[in-house]
């Protein structure tokens, strides 16, 4: 019983945070005039492809979130940032509370000598 809870509170909050992706990537885009079809020429899609994106009827895959922000002339990271602080800030998350500054950063990895 207590797993299927796990999972049932791993989904809400997995839609709560492509929920608030979503309403940040609809928010820029409508606060700096585009229209749908000027990001979908952008990208190489149809007009449609972006409203369903924004509407959640598609899953925006990783690729497609960077692509789709370099479009909108946003920094992907603070997209990701606003996920993860979305996912840590539920007392239920299983991974702790987790914010942006503390995922490691790949680029200054130490090496082994």
């Amino acid at each position: 019983m207590q797993y299927l809870l796990r999972q049932f509170m791993d989904k809400i909050l997995q839609r709560e945070a492509r929920d608030a992706l979503r309403n940040w990537l609809r928010t820029n885009r409508a606060a700096k005039n585009l229209p749908m079809r000027t990001i979908a020429s952008r990208l190489g899609v149809s007009h449609s492809w972006v409203a369903k994106t924004e509407n959640g009827e598609r899953r925006l895959e990783i690729i497609d979130f960077v692509n789709l922000c370099f479009a909108l002339g946003l920094d992907p990271s603070k997209g990701l940032a606003l996920v993860i602080t979305n996912l840590s800030s539920h007392s239920c998350n299983p991974y702790g509370a987790l914010k942006a500054a503390d995922a490691p950063d790949p680029y200054r990895t130490k090496r082994k000598r």
